[in-house]
């Protein structure tokens, strides 16, 4: 009878220079450069004492291990550890442990970073030796000699040991059912199977160069000339347009608002009331500046040619609360859905790709738990519910095959109203999903509509908050009846698999929302509160707003007159001064300001805060997200409404893919859809397999109703559905 699993803490060090580290690398291409090399590796077995294995040493001790009964703990082995024992010296194990993942589902937003040092210092433990002063001292030495070794070789093992405490204090709280899912997230990047080729990634990346040089061209003007902030705006000047700024939020100092984000921007795009110049510039920054694909082909090329494969570098848990996959340096989840970039992904040799997605997903989730059944039997039937409500709204006969950008309208309306967005969110993710730009009023039309189409999501929206307030209260709401698998506590809602949403130290509190509402309104719109004729109190209030936002206070050693706005958001947000009070008449009579440009800057202050007023919001401690200001994020019914519905999407996805990949193993997974490499003879078996499997309900939810949509095809970028 086989004995107990071997637990095997495995820590790499490995040379590293100013040209050449994880810094300017990913792991991937770290590791396939020609550079590599492993000082040694810290080892631990099961519960004995940390000890140091030489470069020398390592390909005798692996070999001694019996890797199919050992569990390989590390942090962030995926990235890293794993693709070196793998990649260089073939080894692979029953399971990988990772204790950053463990860090990300189960400490969420309790700790701002999920480094291993500061999960030691949050879990008592200490931290990294000396800081890791060991590693920095080892930085362009391909050769340690003896006593740096000794150095790198002390702070390996207490990294090492640290490891294993942190995976004994995780592991308590870690869903066991969750490891072979943390398991497969590292094997799509430490046993790639997806090929790259070269050839056409190379000639996207010159294609990409070519495009932006022909925009530039076509209005006869360099690339540079349209890149450069200053330059352009002095193009946008000689053709009679005032370029638009803003309030940086790193600077805090008035800046061109040339963003695709920014909407006053992207307005000007086609904006009658500018000449076709004009507006021809607009849209030739808006092609030129963005480098992502360019950016991307370039990279998958790079590693076309030194690695030949496409390692997924997802993370597990990487969505901080709805415990979904993320993307990682390379961000696969990313990709633009008909870039030319995907045709240069391929299936291995003798292989074909099976792609399977989700059919509307969220939106079932949503309609089981508001109780819509009627609707979920019409998905069910194969009713285009998008294209119904667009119809609706707009009064026309909308389908997807004859009128499509309508009924894009409608799902993007359907995807995000539901979870409660308003006018400016739904107007700002209709340009950014579906280019099409409406007016502010059209958009809340659009809203209402919506709401009472759908009074049950907003009756929804309204439980869902009453749940809140009692888990405010110290009290642990009851049973949900549309979803019993969920198990409600006071500061969590455990999920069926055992992982939770959490909502640590949930209270009221004066939300600061509404500063940032002004501060959005002061860099979108400063011309319509008068700021453009005064910047010195346009950059005030930025900075004051900012500041306010992120940290409740005045920036250290900020202007007086920042100091005093700042007070003034304090006071309207039931806060006291956090400083010496400053008052206009003060800053006067210290010679600071203009008497005028001080009640100016006041007078607006009041202005904004009064259009958009602080009110009480729950709110809950957040470390972990850098849009939650001072640690606290909000939280609402139509925001818990979306965190149950990605959460809750991304149990039974799993569930479905981890069914599957016990025949055929995922090589990747993009939000609702998980793709397959199957050999030619078996890819009628495969998609019978995945259709059959990503349309079955789970046991703790057996009513919902599910559909997907399988497509087939040679690469990632020609992929066509089979019935």
């Amino acid at each position: 009878m086989a004995g107990p699993l071997t637990r095997l803490v495995l820590d790499f060090e490995t040379y590293y220079a100013d040209d050449y580290s994880l810094r300017k690398q990913s792991p991937p291409m770290y590791v396939a450069d020609p550079r590599f090399k492993a000082h040694g590796a810290a080892v631990k077995v099961n519960d004995e004492p940390a000890y140091w294995v030489s470069h020398d040493e390592l390909p005798g001790f692996l070999a001694s291990v019996d890797w199919p009964r050992t569990l390989y703990i590390n942090h962030n082995n995926a990235l890293f550890d794993g693709l070196i024992l793998e990649g260089i010296y073939g080894y692979t194990p029953l399971y990988y442990i990772d204790t950053l993942c463990m860090a990300r589902a189960v400490l969420g937003g309790a700790i701002k970073s999920k480094s291993l040092d500061s999960v030691g210092e949050h879990l008592g433990l200490g931290g990294k030796e000396f800081g890791g002063a060991a590693l920095a001292a080892c930085k362009g030495v391909r050769d340690l000699p003896p006593e740096l070794e000794r150095s790198l070789a002390s702070y390996a093992i207490r990294d090492a040991e640290l490891t294993a405490q942190v995976c004994e204090i995780l592991g308590r709280q870690f869903p066991i059912g969750e490891i072979p899912v943390m398991d497969w997230v590292a094997r799509m990047t430490t046993q790639p199977t997806l090929r790259l080729n070269a050839a056409h990634l190379y000639q996207c990346w010159q294609d990409e160069i070519a495009r932006k040089e022909r925009l530039a061209a076509e209005i006869g003007l360099d690339k540079t000339q349209i890149r450069s902030d200053q330059q352009f705006a002095g193009l946008l000047r000689a053709s009679g347009v005032e370029p638009p700024t803003k309030v940086s939020r790193k600077t805090h100092k008035v800046t061109f608002a040339f963003a695709k984000t920014d909407q006053v921007f992207t307005d000007m795009a086609d904006d009658e009331s500018l000449s076709d110049y004009s507006r021809e510039l607009v849209r030739a920054r808006l092609g030129l500046k963005s480098s992502i694909e360019e950016t991307r082909a370039k990279t998958y090329y790079e590693a076309a040619v030194l690695r030949g494969d496409l390692p997924a570098m997802l993370q597990f848990s990487g969505a901080q609360n709805t415990h979904r996959l993320s993307g990682s340096v390379w961000n696969l989840q990313n990709n633009s859905r008909n870039s030319p970039i995907k045709k240069g992904i391929e299936a291995p040799p003798g292989c074909g790709l099976v792609e399977a997605d989700s059919s509307n997903i969220e939106l079932r989730v949503v309609f089981m738990l508001a109780g819509m059944h009627d609707e979920l039997a019409r998905l069910a039937a194969g009713a285009d519910l998008y294209s119904e409500f667009a119809s609706g709204y707009f009064g026309v006969e909308v389908s997807k095959d004859v009128s499509p950008d309508l009924r894009q309208v409608g799902k993007v309306a359907m995807l995000s109203l539901q979870y409660g967005a308003g006018a400016d969110t739904f107007r700002q993710m209709l340009w950014v999903q579906a280019k099409r730009r409406i007016t502010r009023d059209e958009a809340q039309a659009v809203v209402n509509y919506y709401r009472a189409k759908y009074r049950k999501i907003k009756a929804l929206w309204a439980d869902l908050g009453q749940r809140l307030r009692d888990m405010a209260s110290g009290r642990a709401p009851g049973e949900l009846e549309s979803c019993p698998a969920l198990k409600w506590h006071a500061d969590r809602i455990v999920l069926p698999s055992g992982l939770a949403l959490k909502y640590p130290e949930l209270r009221w509190r004066r939300d600061r929302f509404g500063a940032r509402q002004a501060l959005d309104a002061v860099n979108t719109d400063p011309v319509s509160w008068g700021l453009d004729q005064v910047p010195a109190v346009w950059a005030w209030i930025g900075e004051a707003l900012e500041a306010f936002v992120d940290k409740g206070a005045p920036p250290a050693n900020c202007a007086p007159e920042v100091d005093f706005l700042v007070q003034l958001c304090r006071l309207e947000a039931g806060m006291p001064a956090s400083s010496a009070a400053v008052d206009a008449d003060s800053l006067v009579s210290q010679g600071q300001v203009q008497k005028d440009v001080i009640e100016y800057a006041e007078r607006t202050m009041r202005l904004l805060l009064a259009r958009y007023p602080m009110k009480s919001q729950l709110s809950y401690k957040n470390l972990g997200d850098k849009d939650a200001p001072g640690g606290w994020k909000k939280i609402y019914g139509g925001l818990l409404t979306e965190n149950l519905g990605q959460s809750l999407a991304r149990e039974i996805i799993t569930e479905q893919l981890m069914r599957i990949n016990r025949t055929h193993m995922a090589a990747l997974q993009v939000h609702d859809s998980g793709l397959w490499p199957v050999r030619l003879d078996q890819i009628q078996a495969a998609v019978n397999l995945v259709h059959r499997e990503m349309s079955t309900p789970p046991s703790w939810w057996p009513g919902i109703p599910l559909a997907c949509e399988v497509k087939v095809g040679p690469n990632y970028g020609e992929l066509k559905r089979v019935k």
